[in-house]
C-alpha cells in the first residue's frame, strides 16, 4: 500500500512539474499580468455557458473579428471544447468570488491532467513488462508531452486563441494515443468504450480531431476482436456487435461537435 501511494506521489510531482515547467518555460507565464489571455474568446464562451446560453451577445453591435452573426445571436467560431474545460473552474472562482479564472493556469491543468494519465500508462506498461526503467520511461513521456519542437515553437510565439485551440488539441491527441496505447497492452471493455466516448468528442476541440478518433477506433477494435470473439457463443456476432455500439457511441460524441459551429 505505501509502495503504491508513493508511485501516485511521484507520478502527480511528475506531472505537476511537467506542467510548470511547460508554462514558465515557454514564457506563457512569466512577468506582468500574463496569466490571463489577452484574447477573450474561449473566456466569454465561457461566461455565457454559464449564462445557460451559446450566443455571447443578442447585439450585433458586439460582433468584432472571428465572430459569426447567427441565429439572433454573436457566436465565436473557435469551438466548445476549451470553454467546456474552464467551465468548472470558472464557475468554482465565482463561487468564492474571483471575477474569473486564469486562461493560462486552466491550460497547466490540462497538461497536468494528460501528464498524469501518460505517466500512469507508460510506467504501467514498463511495470507490466517487469522492466526496472521505470523511470526512464516516465522522463521519456514527459518530453514527449512538454518537448515536442513544433509544440514547444507554437508556445513560445504569438500564443492567440487559434494556437490556444491547437494546443489543446494536441493534449488530447496525446490522451488518445495514450489510451489507445493502455487498451493494446491491457485489453479491458471500459478502456474501449471510454476510448469510443473520449475519441468522438475530440471535435469539439478541433475538427481533425475526428479523424484521429476513427483512427484510433479502427485499431482499438482490431484489439479487442479476440476479447469479444472470446466472450459469446455467436463470436462475430458478438463483436459487430460491441464494435457497432462502439461507433454508436463515438458517432454521439461526434455529433456534439456539430455545435461547434453556429448554424
Amino acid at each position: 500500500m505505501k509502495t503504491r501511494r508513493a508511485i501516485n506521489w511521484g507520478r502527480s510531482y511528475a506531472a505537476a512539474m511537467s506542467a510548470v515547467l511547460l508554462l514558465f518555460g515557454t514564457g506563457l507565464i512569466g512577468d506582468g499580468d500574463v496569466w490571463y489571455s489577452p484574447w477573450t474568446a474561449h473566456r466569454l464562451q465561457t461566461d455565457a455557458l454559464l449564462a445557460g446560453q451559446f450566443a455571447l451577445s443578442n447585439d450585433p453591435a458586439d460582433l468584432e473579428w472571428d465572430n459569426a452573426w447567427s441565429m439572433g445571436g454573436v457566436h465565436q467560431v473557435w469551438g466548445l471544447g476549451v470553454p467546456l474545460w474552464r467551465l468548472p473552474w470558472q464557475g468554482m472562482a465565482e463561487l468564492v468570488g474571483f471575477a474569473g479564472f486564469p486562461d493560462r493556469l486552466a491550460f497547466g491543468l490540462f497538461v497536468f491532467l494528460v501528464a498524469y494519465i501518460a505517466i500512469g500508462v507508460w510506467g504501467g506498461i514498463a511495470e507490466y513488462h517487469r522492466e526496472r526503467r521505470g523511470m526512464i520511461t516516465t522522463l521519456v513521456v514527459i518530453l514527449i508531452l512538454i518537448g515536442f519542437p513544433p509544440f514547444l515553437s507554437m508556445l513560445r510565439a504569438r500564443f492567440a486563441v487559434y494556437e490556444e485551440a491547437i494546443a489543446y488539441g494536441y493534449l488530447f491527441a496525446v490522451l488518445q494515443a495514450t489510451m489507445l496505447a493502455r487498451l493494446v497492452f491491457r485489453p479491458r471493455r471500459w478502456i474501449w468504450w471510454s476510448l469510443c466516448a473520449v475519441a468522438g468528442l475530440g471535435g469539439l476541440i478541433r475538427p481533425t480531431l475526428i479523424f484521429y478518433g476513427v483512427a484510433s477506433l479502427f485499431c482499438a477494435g482490431l484489439v479487442m476482436l479476440p476479447l469479444w470473439r472470446a466472450a459469446g457463443n455467436d463470436r462475430w456476432k458478438t463483436a459487430i456487435r460491441n464494435y457497432g455500439l462502439g461507433v454508436c457511441v463515438f458517432c454521439l460524441g461526434g455529433c456534439t461537435a456539430t455545435i461547434r459551429f453556429p448554424h
